[in-house]
């Protein structure tokens, strides 16, 4: 004699695996901020402080602050550079909200105050 199939327990030999969580999407921008950062700070960092600095080295005598360097050209391309790396940097925490993990955020915060005190001190001193 068998039950009906409403009082049959209804059990599944074979678990079904649980689904997995779709993974995240990569955020574009969060990548574009880090790289420019990097970017920048390679570009301050080799970017010379003063137009005259090379001569010390050929001759210890020459003072290079002593020459004046008019054009200005370095202050300015190192403050674009230090704008953009910046820039972009705040744009990919803002627009890559969504994705970011607070490893991404923290990454971001000390790139661009790398960026920062290198400019500060490189030209600004």
């Amino acid at each position: 004699m068998s039950l009906p199939s409403e009082l049959k327990p209804v059990l599944d030999p074979v678990p079904k695996p649980k689904p997995k969580p779709k993974p995240k999407p990569k955020s574009g921008w969060a990548w574009l901020g880090h790289a420019a950062s990097g970017f920048g700070l390679l570009v301050l960092t080799v970017l010379p402080g003063h137009k005259y600095a090379w001569m010390q080295a050929v001759d210890p005598a020459t003072d290079p602050a002593a020459l004046e360097d008019a054009s200005g050209n370095r202050l300015v391309l190192a403050t674009l550079v230090m704008l953009l790396a910046v820039g972009l940097q705040v744009l990919g925490l803002f627009k890559g909200a969504p994705v970011n993990s607070a490893r991404h955020r923290v990454a971001a915060w000390l790139l661009m105050a790398a960026v920062v005190a290198v400019w500060a001190v490189k030209f600004r001193a």
